[in-house]
């Protein structure tokens, strides 16, 4: 099911996603956030998100995803099959996964990606318990080298993000 996921094959993250991963992340300090990646048609595209709550007791250096709302989507025949990765958020900024992330890692998903409150992020495969970085975001979540076609409409997102959290947007 997650071949072409763990294949060496590029792995866009569209900026809709992108953002609101960066909100919840923003949103869940002084807490890690946590959520689901999910593909579209592609295999190699995550095309939605679904924010997780965190129901970890140390929130603010770990995450668990609350299983009432595991079982919930694991449950519904659209969303279950499109599942493809986990995100969570590291409120220090480090994007490197820790230790409990290594220890509780999703690995029926082939794809973690960790985001900082900064906007920056790593899209990380795992295969054989082993992260590898395969992506990478700079601070306004603008991709890499291998961006999507959008990811230039993102540019001013850190700016407006700004304004929003000063009540000016």
């Amino acid at each position: 099911m997650h071949r072409e996921l763990l294949s060496n094959s590029l792995v866009q993250v569209p900026v809709r996603a992108l953002r609101t991963m960066l909100l919840h992340a923003q949103a869940s300090i002084p807490n890690e956030c946590c959520g689901l990646l999910l593909r579209g048609r592609s295999r190699a595209r995550i095309v939605a998100t679904i924010p997780l709550r965190n129901a970890s007791c140390s929130g603010r250096t770990a995450f668990d995803a609350d299983p009432r709302d595991l079982l919930r989507i694991w449950r519904n025949p659209r969303l279950a099959p499109r599942i493809c990765g986990v995100y969570h958020s590291h409120p220090s900024g480090a994007l490197e996964p820790s230790n409990a992330d290594l220890a509780v890692a999703f690995m029926d998903y082939p794809l973690q990606l960790v985001v900082a409150p900064s906007g920056a992020a790593v899209l990380y495969r795992v295969r054989d318990a082993r992260w590898k970085r395969i992506s990478e975001f700079d601070s306004r979540c603008t991709a890499g080298a291998h961006a999507d076609a959008d990811h230039d409409r993102i540019a001013g997102m850190t700016s407006e993000l700004r304004r929003h959290r000063a009540g000016l947007a």
